[in-house]
């Protein structure tokens, strides 16, 4: 129910001006960590909703709407809105989190 989850904006600069986007060979690694930060929950920042083209969880008001437990743009295990992907997921830095890696160095993927 909506009044369960508050809205959410996610407080992030402009994404296509944003310098702290993570260097990280996703295309090497997909086939281990199989799309795992697509299964993370996420709000949407304000040049997100703004744009439209991302879409959103009307139960939980600006968060990434999500289907079968992942990102509803997630599709052929690549972004179908890459290029206008959200603010979060450009920022977002997988080396060090444990849901994603027991070793990013080492390619090893949590099971």
């Amino acid at each position: 129910m909506r009044d369960e989850y508050p809205a959410q904006i996610a407080n992030l600069p402009d994404k296509y001006e944003s310098r702290d986007v993570p260097m990280i060979d996703c295309d090497r690694r997909l086939s281990l960590c199989r799309a795992r930060c697509c299964k993370l929950p996420f709000a949407l920042s304000q040049q997100d909703i703004d744009e439209g083209v991302v879409r959103w969880d009307p139960d939980r008001p600006y968060m990434i709407a999500r289907k079968n437990k992942c990102c509803t743009h997630l599709e052929n295990g690549r972004c179908s809105v890459y290029e206008q992907r959200p603010a979060v997921c450009r920022v977002y830095d997988c080396r060090n989190d444990e849901r994603i890696w027991i070793d990013f160095e080492n390619y090893i993927a949590q099971p």
